[in-house]
Formats: C-alpha cells, structure tokens, sequence
C-alpha cells in the first residue's frame, strides 16, 4: 500500500506523510476487524468470548477438513503400488524433506497374519471337548460355551429341515461369516450336520 502512495509523498512533508499512513493502516486493519465481527454476528455470535471460542472451533474444523482430504487420498492410492509411492514422496516433500533422501520402499504384499490360538483351559465347559472340538476352538477363537450354543442351533435346525446349508448357518448364527464357514466344514466333517438331499 505504502509504493502506490509514494507520488503523494511529494504533497506531504515526511513526517506528515508516515501518520497518514499509520491512520490508512489502522482504518485496514479495523475495516478487517469490524468484517471479522459482522461474520460473527451472522453466525449468531454476541460476545467476545464466544466469538473467540467459534475462531478455535473455526480452526480446528479446517484442520480436520484438511486431514479427511489427506485420508481421501491415502484411500485412493492404496490400490495401485506405484501411485502410493508417489504420494508419499510428495507428503515428504511438502513436509520439508527432499524426497531423493527417501528411499522407495516396496509396500508389503504379506496377506494379514491370524491370530494365535485361544488358551481355553480356563473357560467353563472346556473339559466336556473333544480333542477336535478343542483344537477347533482354539483356532476359531470360540468359547466352549458359545462352541455347544451354536453346535446345538445348527444340529437343531439340520435335524428339523433334514439337512443345512451353510447360507441358512450363517443366517441362523449371526457371528462372523469366517467362523460360520469354519464351524460348518467341521460340524460337516464330523458328521453332525449334513447338506439337504
């Protein structure tokens, strides 16, 4: 503001011209200030304390804006390799950090690792297993209760229709469609249930 002034300088002696330009810079800067609080007040804004919680609130909105975007596009690249590495280099690079000091780091292809088998010896009914039904919920991670519960529905209901399928187990058990598949193959094996003729 102060070089599209500078040919009225020659209007004002030096002192005279630095107050015109204080006054100019404080009419700025409370024109600024008065658009501040009339966007305050349109948001339904009467006092100073509410207003400054709104700016924090205000703030803090457009930082999580800028990270859902961020989330956005992590999402969009995990599909492709390539674009995932780019993307990273270009969030390195934005932070400050040159992006040739990064080496480009193959993304991991390793499927998701089970989880380890579930010590039952402590739960009720754990005695009444078989040494299959044991190994079975070990690894399924079923409790010997829920394990006789859900054994019991399916044979119930194999027994009522003359036999089961397993889209009506996993209708019938509401439980993981994993677990279901997993419980069915052995309740199949051990013949306990059958498939309708």
């Amino acid at each position: 503001m102060k070089d599209g002034l500078r040919p009225f300088l020659e209007f004002f002696p030096p002192e005279q011209f630095e107050k015109v330009m204080e006054g100019l810079i404080l009419e700025q800067d409370i024109r600024k200030e008065v658009r501040r609080l009339q966007e305050l007040r349109q948001a339904g804004i009467s006092t100073f304390r509410a207003g400054q919680l709104f700016e924090k609130l205000r703030l803090r909105r457009e930082e999580e804006l800028g990270r859902r975007h961020m989330l956005t596009d992590v999402l969009s690249n995990m599909q492709d390799e390539f674009a995932c590495q780019q993307w990273l280099h270009r969030q390195a690079h934005m932070d400050g950090n040159p992006s040739n000091n990064i080496p480009l780091l193959p993304l991991s292809s390793t499927a998701r690792r089970s989880a380890p088998p579930l010590d039952l010896t402590q739960f009720g009914g754990y005695d009444k297993l078989t040494e299959t039904e044991k190994e079975v919920c070990a690894n399924v991670r079923f409790l010997p209760e829920a394990f006789f519960e859900y054994k019991d529905i399916l044979q119930r209901e194999a027994e009522r229709q003359g036999g089961l399928r397993l889209a009506q187990a996993r209708q019938l058990l509401k439980i993981d469609v994993n677990k279901t598949r997993k419980l069915y193959d052995f309740l199949m094996q051990e013949g306990v249930i059958s498939k309708p003729d």
